[in-house]
């Protein structure tokens, strides 16, 4: 996260940018846009992620979402090579954990 002058398309002066799918929360003052980043950064230590989009669905979740946006515009060779990588790598390790609770390690074991 962070905190940075807004572009016209953010609609306030500051924003915080939280890694949600909108990209930023819009402030007018830089002091509104602080306090909020320092809150969700202190619910990410405390593991109170809710605040951000998403955090609560499970990479599972995340997956059969991609999955319903973007396969259809896909070849079937490319379906299949992203499922085999889906199932063989990723899905029994990772797939009931929440987004909002994987974090490096988790991620590089």
């Amino acid at each position: 996260m962070s905190v940075g002058e807004c572009g016209a398309e953010c609609g306030g002066v500051f924003n915080a940018r939280t890694g949600s799918v909108d990209g930023c929360s819009p402030f007018r003052h830089k002091r509104d846009a602080e306090s909020y980043d320092a809150e969700v950064k202190r619910r990410l230590r405390l593991g109170e992620v809710g605040i951000i989009d998403g955090a609560r669905i499970t990479l599972d979740e995340l997956h059969d979402r991609w999955k319903d946006a973007h396969y259809r515009n896909l070849a079937p060779a490319t379906v299949a090579a992203y499922d085999v990588a889906w199932v063989d790598y990723i899905e029994s390790r990772l797939g009931r954990a929440k987004l909002g609770e994987l974090r490096v390690p988790t991620l590089q074991s």
